[in-house]
């Protein structure tokens, strides 16, 4: 009898046990049994589209559009909790617009209004109210200053490419869809006008090939006007067109493997035979950002396949031929993580190439750029039959990577950009070195580079003109302003980061100021 009252005793408590907040002037609380429930349910449901997310990774008013906007997928309009800032609730009614042009928003609720209360009022009771990024130490790397003959040649607001090839500097810019040739001193060599931003070349043949975005907002939902481009001199023609969304391309001849992000819907791994152009594609409506070679065999190729937007991964993919034989996951991660990018190389010397991927892309996350903590780059170590987590750093806004020897101790160094560069986060530069030491683990110094601007950084790219003195530095800026909340209390105001004047740096190391014979 005793037992049966300590369990009623035990019950009454826990349903008397409810958490309550008020979230902008609305009251929001669920009892500890509802709570449960509410957990068991988003499990559930969102587990029917992508790995379940942690409410504990994003703050509250974010977690309020996020959730708001998983929401439409379900059939379910309810902007209930976005109307205390006018750009969320404008962004969500956008999203809800293009959804339904998308046929991606059912007609009825797949879910009770009674679940979907529990999962919205769940998420925003867990989530913080604010996430702090914990400082870091970055140290003064002085051994690099800007060569200023490069100011105000290009005003485009984005820069979609970035590169030196032959000697040639190439630039891709967005807004107005070009390539810019410069030779190394500068001086203006020609421009190309082209349907959309350029966002990849490969020039591992006579032929290059230049990978077309497409549609560079991502709004054009059912167009495909992205393309890879065949040039050979001053000749170019298309050669693959009508894609959803190019990120990407990888030639390992005969064989060019291109990532399709796609645009809400779509995507996938497309393989073209160069030679006959027979395409195949392979993970249909994932949306790969990048791919890179791991291992080639007489027979047989293993690439690295990464893929973003919700569904986060980083899988191992064997071709025989233009036939994908098998498939292996590396790793998932939440719908938030936000993959930008994948290199290979080998980090530790032992012959093998391993993986380098990047988060930190928080477009996804709402009209206003949140805080997270899980920004940064990841290392995984080839171990032959798996790969494995050698090395993590946090850098908030992660963004675009190179490689190079810089410490000129046969060990890769890193050059990482910020494209999300906060005020809220006055440490982080926007551009950092990550300079290997030597250690029995991988291991890595930050460092920033002084004469640099503390700014946002969209591309980043090494080019060594001598291969025993350090590499060039080309680093691009986004040239449109971010919007950050500026709190108080329970409230905020949008403030804008105004972006630099100049849109692209080159840095050399001192003393090497004049461009190579």
């Amino acid at each position: 009898m005793k037992t049966y009252l300590v369990y009623i005793s035990l019950f009454v408590f826990l349903f008397s046990c409810t958490q309550e907040i008020s979230f902008h002037g609305k009251k929001i609380s669920l009892s500890y049994i509802k709570r449960v429930k509410a957990k068991n349910l988003s499990k559930k449901v969102c587990s029917s589209c992508h790995l379940y997310p942690d409410p504990k990774y994003l703050d509250k008013d974010t977690t309020a559009f996020v959730v708001a906007t998983m929401g439409l997928y379900l059939g379910i309009s309810d902007p209930t909790f976005l109307l205390f800032h006018p750009v969320y609730a404008s962004a969500y009614s956008k999203r809800k617009t293009l959804l339904e042009f998308a046929g991606l928003m059912p007609k009825t609720p797949t879910i009770s209004h009674e679940e979907w209360e529990l999962i919205r009022n769940y998420y925003l009771l867990e989530a913080p109210t604010k996430i702090k990024i914990e400082p870091k130490d970055f140290f003064p790397y002085p051994y690099y200053e800007i060569d200023n003959s490069f100011l105000h040649k290009i005003q485009d607001p984005a820069i979609s490419f970035l590169r030196v090839i032959q000697k040639t500097i190439f630039v891709g810019t967005a807004w107005k869809p070009a390539l810019w040739k410069f030779n190394l001193s500068g001086q203006f060599l020609s421009r190309t006008d082209i349907p959309s931003p350029l966002v990849d070349i490969d020039s591992k043949t006579h032929f290059q090939y230049w990978t077309l975005l497409g549609d560079l907002l991502g709004n054009k939902v059912g167009e495909k006007p992205a393309a890879i481009w065949q040039v050979v001199g001053n000749q170019s023609r298309p050669f693959v067109q009508h894609l959803e969304r190019a990120a990407q391309s990888l030639l390992d001849d005969p064989l060019l493997f291109t990532a399709l992000f796609g645009a809400l819907k779509g995507g996938g791994l497309l393989v073209t035979n160069i030679q006959t152009k027979q395409q195949k594609i392979y993970l249909k409506g994932e949306s790969v950002i990048g791919v890179a070679l791991i291992d080639k065999k007489k027979s047989t190729r293993t690439l690295a396949v990464l893929t973003a937007d919700a569904r986060e991964s980083l899988r191992i993919c064997t071709f025989r031929g233009d036939q994908l034989v098998s498939q292996k996951m590396i790793v998932k991660k939440p719908p938030f993580w936000g993959y930008t990018m994948i290199r290979s190389a080998d980090f530790n010397g032992d012959g093998k190439k391993d993986i380098l991927v990047v988060n930190g892309d928080n477009l996804d996350a709402g009209p206003i750029n949140p805080l997270k903590k899980i920004h940064g780059l990841e290392i995984f170590l080839n171990k032959g039959n798996t790969f494995e987590s050698g090395y993590r750093f946090s850098f908030f806004g992660a963004y675009t990577v190179d490689l190079a020897y810089i410490n000129q101790d046969d060990i890769l160094d890193i050059g990482l950009t910020s494209a999300f560069r906060d005020p809220r986060v006055p440490d982080n530069p926007g551009f950092v070195l990550l300079l290997s030491q030597n250690s029995e683990k991988i291991n890595y110094k930050p460092y920033y580079i002084p004469s640099l601007p503390k700014a946002r950084y969209t591309l980043v790219h090494f080019y060594q003109p001598n291969k025993n003195k350090k590499p060039w530095i080309f680093l691009a800026t986004p040239g449109f302003p971010l919007l950050y909340k500026k709190e108080n209390n329970d409230s905020f105001q949008l403030k804008k980061e105004n972006p630099l004047p100049q849109r692209i740096f080159i840095l050399k190391p001192k003393n090497a100021l004049t461009a190579p014979k």
